[in-house]
């Protein structure tokens, strides 16, 4: 019996061992096995402000540190920093740099095999479908998407700050307004940002306006999201979370798939309906026919749109599996842009 355990412990210290690193490569104190992901543990709550601190503390160059490969984890950290090394891994040898089969699994249930989990061929073709997508068009009409929220929320928040009687001017008993400014003056700024981030980004998205700026509970499909997303980060630190999703062992990978259900609902009921808009429609665009601007010009204002636009006249029109891609590409971007929401909005609140 103690034979076998030793066995099954010292293979997966084998599986599990970290990379080793460049010996000049600094970064924070590496403890055997263990590396140093106790500091990235102790710091992922502030991942971005720790990273800039490390930049400056390491010389403003490259640093990072040991790790098992454990869960998503593959072995090391690296922060790569100076323009060079960017470019160097984002386009000089963007092949070599590959997210891998345990990155997609472990995040799939929010971004399939979109884009940010791609490699190689499918990248490239995800990469080509949105560059005739993107265009400086759509930049602008998405900029004055986001200062219509943004408004909506000024207005949101006046409401909150200052009782009905102080907006119309009307002072009345000083007491009672007294007390109802104090009812009204504690807010969320958290909740709202996340609010107005998904309201935006859901509208450029899939032309849906969930109104959540307005609503006393957030939307279902909100709330989801941010769950499931920010559950499946934990999957990164969890060695065997491949059978807790298989077992639903965890509360973790239970609500994960709960909250992908409402989410593939809400995208499937938008889909099936921007399809019936776009064949009813009689425009239809080619990927020659004029310059950026003026192919986008006949697109419809979400993403969403365009993309069934530029799918209206090939055999992919007619596949089903179309809808499950759809989905995940939308929510692949709308991942991409919450995530940088958390974490400037963590960093101002800190």
């Amino acid at each position: 019996m103690l034979c076998s355990i030793f066995v099954v412990l010292i293979s997966f210290l084998w599986w599990t061992w970290p990379y080793k690193l460049d010996s000049k490569l600094p970064g924070p104190p590496s403890y055997p096995y263990v590396g140093a992901i106790f500091t990235l543990l102790h710091n992922y709550w502030r991942l971005p402000d720790w990273i800039a601190e490390g930049t400056g503390k390491y010389g403003g160059g490259s640093w990072g540190g040991q790790m098992p490969c454990i869960g998503l984890l593959r072995g090391a950290m690296i922060s790569v920093t100076t323009p060079e090394n960017v470019k160097y891994v984002l386009k000089d040898n963007f092949s070599n740099y590959e997210k891998g089969s345990r990155v997609r699994a472990g995040l799939s249930e929010l971004l399939g095999d979109g884009i940010f989990t791609a490699d190689g061929p499918t990248w490239k073709f995800h990469r080509k479908v949105a560059s005739h997508m993107f265009s400086a068009r759509l930049m602008r009409e998405s900029t004055f998407v986001a200062a219509r929220y943004t408004k909506r929320l000024m207005e949101v928040l006046r409401n909150k700050a200052l009782p009905p009687g102080a907006i119309e001017g009307d002072q009345g008993d000083n007491e009672n307004l007294q007390q109802n400014k104090e009812a009204h003056c504690q807010v969320d700024m958290q909740d709202m940002y996340f609010r107005l981030t998904m309201d935006i980004f859901t509208f450029i998205a899939f032309g849906e306006d969930l109104e959540s700026l307005e609503q006393e509970q957030q939307h279902a499909f909100a709330l989801a999201f941010d769950e499931v997303q920010r559950l499946s980060e934990r999957r990164f630190f969890n060695p065997v979370w491949r059978l807790c999703k298989l077992l639903r062992l965890t509360a973790s990978e239970r609500k994960i798939a709960r909250g992908r259900i409402i989410i593939d609902e809400f995208a499937q009921k938008v889909i099936k309906s921007r399809r019936r808009d776009v064949a009813a429609s009689s425009a239809v665009v080619t990927e020659t026919s004029g310059d950026a601007d003026e192919i986008a010009s006949k697109l419809g204002p979400d993403l969403l749109t365009r993309f069934l636009k530029t799918l209206q006249r090939s055999a992919q029109w007619a596949n089903s599996k179309v809808h499950l891609q759809l989905r995940r590409k939308q929510t692949m971007r709308l991942a991409q842009m919450d995530r940088t929401r958390s974490y400037g909005t963590s960093s101002s609140t800190s």
